[in-house]
């Protein structure tokens, strides 16, 4: 009994045990978490209806005397909601396989969890606690909303909810439920499936400019830090030496962008460059599945979905340093909406994933090498993207300067 139980399931087990190994490894003990990430969490509308107010108020529901303890364990919890949302995501996907392409999906979602824009990415020390999580679980909530076909009038509400958590949603992961939304409206043709676009679409993009321009803190900056000290027990440090609260809401765009974007401009590019080398397998196989969707649809605009995401991410390269962070949702996203299709029954990706099946049995070697490359690369930080790139750098102003 427990043999079949196995077999049935040994594909959900592995992903069980891949990211309990990631979390175990990666995750930090509570003396080395970082401002930027926890922080936040001491943020609520009591300081005034601003970005990235909406998590600490919820928590302050429940908790109105918040300790980093209690943050810590908030986000652990999370991260083992987000692992389950995935484990059972990835289930799903398994049970849309056909035999005759079993080999594809489970090699993709191999891909999908040990590569360095990984859910992984979000246990580490640089990354635990950041409120990418709560953005990624939004979209993993309208995938399987659109996979069952259920309940999908409530994504707008969920999309406006995302961008009160963080107004880089709009950015990051709501291109992703856009596609999804389109395909639904477009090529499944389902009901309502244009109203709902379009309502999404608008009442997520109101609250986004609305957080972006016009949301602010209703006390001065002292006033601010007063406020968050007396009422949690952060480490002094993160009051005396805070820069979170300074430049997120105290700080304009041009008076942070030629210290945290300018500056470090070119040592990204490099360490950017790094890892684009080093992911252009995977990056070639993902590509060779859009192809597939683009030949499969008339439809000039499904030409240009597999751009959507990557031109989306664009203003995040332009204003921010935090370039992993930005890497791991265009991969993420670009997986989950795969997978997606997929669950639907698109017939480009499922002829895709076919190709890809036919390719893994004619060359193993060579696949095996890229889940292997993918998995060594490491996992993406924030402003320093990877620890690859970042040695490259390091290297490469040793030897020539």
């Amino acid at each position: 009994m427990y043999k079949k139980k196995f077999e049935k399931y040994q594909y959900e087990i592995m992903t069980t045990i891949i990211l309990l190994t990631y979390l175990i490894y990666y995750l930090p003990v509570i003396d080395e978490v970082i401002d930027w990430c926890i922080t936040p969490y001491t943020l609520s509308y009591r300081l005034g209806f601003i970005s990235r107010g909406f998590m600490g108020s919820l928590i302050r529901l429940v908790i109105p005397n918040l300790t980093i303890k209690h943050i810590y364990v908030i986000i652990l919890f999370n991260i083992l909601l987000l692992c389950g949302m995935t484990i059972f995501f990835v289930h799903k996907i398994l049970v849309a396989a056909y035999d005759k392409n079993k080999s594809g999906i489970v090699f993709l979602l191999g891909l999908f969890l040990i590569n360095p824009g990984s859910i992984a990415f979000l246990f580490s020390y640089a990354n635990y606690g950041r409120f990418d999580m709560y953005l990624l679980m939004n979209l993993l909530i309208v995938a399987m909303l659109l996979i069952y076909d259920r309940c999908i009038w409530i994504t707008p509400v969920l999309c406006i909810g995302a961008v009160l958590t963080h107004q880089a949603y709009v950015f990051q992961y709501f291109p992703a439920v856009l596609i999804l939304l389109f395909y639904s409206a477009f090529v499944q043709k389902k009901k309502h499936g244009k109203e709902i676009l379009v309502i999404t679409l608008l009442g997520t993009c109101a609250m986004f400019l609305y957080m972006q321009f016009f949301s602010h803190i209703n006390y001065t900056y002292e006033e601010t830090l007063a406020i968050i000290d007396t009422t949690t027990d952060l480490p002094p440090h993160f009051i005396t030496q805070d820069m979170m609260v300074k430049i997120e809401y105290f700080s304009s765009v041009f008076e942070t962008f030629g210290v945290f974007v300018k500056i470090p401009f070119g040592r990204n590019v490099v360490k950017s460059l790094t890892i684009i080398v080093l992911l252009l397998p995977m990056i070639k196989i993902l590509a060779d599945l859009w192809k597939s969707f683009v030949a499969a649809h008339n439809n000039i605009l499904c030409r240009l979905i597999p751009w959507f995401i990557l031109v989306a991410e664009i203003p995040m390269f332009v204003l921010t340093c935090d370039y992993g962070r930005d890497y791991a949702a265009m991969i993420l996203s670009n997986f989950i909406v795969i997978f997606t299709l997929y669950a639907l029954g698109d017939e480009g990706i499922r002829s895709g994933v076919e190709t890809l099946t036919d390719k893994i049995h004619k060359n193993p070697v060579y696949y095996g090498f890229v889940a292997v490359l993918c998995a060594m690369i490491g996992k993406f930080t924030a402003a320093d993207i990877c620890d690859v790139g970042h040695r490259m750098y390091i290297l490469l102003t040793s030897i020539f300067f």
